[in-house]
């Protein structure tokens, strides 16, 4: 996903016209309008186009806070990069650790003595 250039100047022409302050407060807002809708989700309710359309939102309101704390799409990458090598390594001893629990005895209890069962 990505905004067009167009998109991008809708956007700091918001910034220009209500400023930094209204910009975050719509940013946790939608944010928490997405929360809501997962929960539904969550507790059984049919509703994947009410998340659609809260995580558009979140898009939206996330693309335009770059401009208002000066983020930058560079910045923003070398993070996700950084947070998905974090997860691959973390996928990966998970995969040793299911592997070793299906390759255990039938008593063995994976953090017996710790008072875990």
């Amino acid at each position: 996903m990505k905004l067009t250039p167009e998109q991008i100047a809708v956007l700091k022409e918001n910034l220009r016209l209500r400023g930094s302050d209204i910009r975050i407060s719509m940013a946790v807002e939608e944010m928490a309008e997405l929360t809501k809708e997962l929960m539904k989700h969550k507790r059984g309710k049919e509703n994947i186009y009410d998340i659609t359309e809260e995580i558009a939102d979140c898009f939206i309101v996330l693309e335009g806070l770059k401009p208002t704390l000066g983020i930058e799409d560079s910045k923003i990458q070398q993070v996700i990069d950084s947070k998905i090598e974090r997860l691959d390594r973390r996928n990966t001893k998970y995969q040793e650790n299911i592997s070793l629990e299906n390759n255990c005895p039938k008593d063995y209890h994976p953090g017996a003595g710790r008072g875990n069962k």
